[in-house]
């Protein structure tokens, strides 16, 4: 999954452009509350929407016209927290909770394979291929 895509969308409600037109939305704004709606789904609860990728381009793959379409867009679902919890920031770094997730890890394999520590080339395992 690419969490951070941004979106293009054709929103009704408050959201929506006045002159109705495809509103983008920047990859750094998919997470802000004004973008995340909530879905109630029986026998599942309460989930969290988001806007993701281009939903106008399945407008014509799906075969539905475009003149007089009045709201689409292509959303992902994820538990009650999930958009707040990419906007956490630690307030001494300024980096976000996936630039900590994905950026040290990432990080430390560099690390090891500048100090020799990792030799193996290819798709590795952390479980039986990196050293710890």
């Amino acid at each position: 999954m690419n969490v951070r895509r941004g979106a293009k969308v054709l929103p009704a409600g408050r959201t929506r452009d006045p002159d109705g037109k495809i509103v983008e939305i920047k990859d750094t704004e998919m997470f802000c509350p004004e973008n995340v709606h909530e879905v109630e789904i029986e026998g599942l609860g309460r989930l969290e929407a988001f806007p993701n990728g281009d939903a106008l381009k399945y407008a014509d793959l799906l075969g539905i016209k475009r003149y007089g379409l009045q709201n689409m867009g292509r959303y992902v679902l994820r538990w009650p927290g999930h958009c707040a919890f990419w906007n956490l920031r630690d307030l001494e770094t300024g980096f976000t909770a996936m630039s900590r997730t994905v950026g040290y890890t990432a990080s430390i394999g560099a690390l090891m394979i500048g100090t020799g520590k990792i030799t193996q080339r290819g798709l590795l395992s952390p479980v039986t291929d990196i050293p710890y």
